[in-house]
């Protein structure tokens, strides 16, 4: 277990943007987070647009592939959420093609595939409707990643601090540890936070 600090960026610069980059140099350990973060989002949006649960693991993997096809060519803008929706849009294409393969029997007849064309594609409204659920899980996947990889206090003094809204003093007494090191170990883990995701849990203010 590590918990070496990270080099500094600027906190204006675009965060999906940071994770985007490494994935596309091929870093080992931007990829370990890609997978554990995102692979139950994709899951869990293949079955939302009809895929069943062996099926979605199947889709997951073309997902995959798909992402490492398309890294090149995508574009961050500057809405929050705008990688989130970049993977639903790809998750959605490949379990449609994934589904209208399947609704094709072995001697080439046709199917009817109503069921399949009333899946709704994340357009606009359905992204913004589903955000708040998948900012969720992708936060609480996040800070699953980070949790195994500091040291206990570095990620106790973040929960009561950033997320349960605990004063720092307070906090750090309990821990028995400086106060400097709680507001460093909230630091550390924002910071993580902020390279790898579009959005940030929790309020700021405690730690200015």
């Amino acid at each position: 277990m590590t918990d070496e600090p990270h080099r500094q960026r600027s906190t204006t610069e675009s965060t999906s943007t940071t994770l985007i980059e490494q994935l596309k140099a091929g870093d080992n350990d931007s990829w370990s987070f890609f997978v554990f973060v995102y692979r139950p989002l994709i899951v869990s949006w293949a079955t939302r647009f009809g895929a069943s649960a062996s099926e979605a693991e199947d889709i997951q993997n073309e997902v995959v592939a798909s992402v490492l096809d398309s890294l090149k060519s995508f574009e961050k803008n500057e809405r929050t959420g705008a990688f989130r929706k970049w993977l639903k849009t790809i998750t959605y294409r490949r379990t449609v093609d994934f589904l209208r393969k399947r609704g094709v029997p072995a001697d080439g007849g046709t199917v009817a595939l109503e069921g399949i064309h009333q899946i709704p594609q994340p357009d606009e409204s359905t992204a913004i409707h589903d955000s708040d659920d998948d900012r969720t899980m992708e936060v609480q996947r996040a800070l699953a990643y980070w949790k195994s990889r500091v040291k206990p206090h570095t990620f106790q003094a973040f929960q009561r601090v950033v997320i349960d809204g605990q004063e720092p003093p307070d906090v750090a007494k309990d821990l028995g540890i400086d106060i400097q090191v709680v507001y460093q170990a909230c630091s550390r883990m924002l910071s993580r936070l902020r390279t790898y995701l579009d959005d940030q849990p929790g309020p700021t203010d405690k730690l200015s």
